[in-house]
């Protein structure tokens, strides 16, 4: 049985090539990563009840989040930078490493809040 044998070559055209026993495809490379798309949670007006459920590590930076109830939450590691956090009930949340960086903070409950205050936020 043979072994298939893969080379990839990248160019300065931005194209690589992809060798293959022998076959030769010419695919394009991007020049620059790919960022990742922010996929922001929705926050039911009535009860501040945010879809999908916060975890650790997620992305919501930019993302409206006015009125979100995240009580104990676990947002260690989240991105957070630039939210909307205008009004949002953050008792007991863990924001243990999170950027907060631009966030707004508005009329925030922030009762016991766990480390929130080591991390750079903007309190309007």
């Amino acid at each position: 049985m043979n072994r298939l044998s893969w080379r990839i070559w990248a160019g300065a055209t931005g194209a690589a090539l992809l060798l293959v026993t022998g076959a030769v495809a010419a695919v394009p490379v991007s020049a620059a990563p790919r960022a990742a798309t922010v996929t922001c949670p929705t926050v039911d007006p009535a009860t501040g009840a945010v879809t999908p459920a916060p975890a650790p590590s997620v992305d919501w930076s930019g993302c409206d989040l006015v009125g979100a109830n995240l009580t104990s939450a676990s947002l260690l590691l989240a991105d957070l930078s630039d939210a909307n956090l205008t009004a949002a009930n953050l008792t007991k949340a863990n924001f243990d490493s999170a950027d907060l960086s631009g966030a707004d903070l508005t009329k925030a409950n922030l009762t016991e809040r766990h480390r929130l205050l080591r991390h750079p936020f903007r309190r309007r």
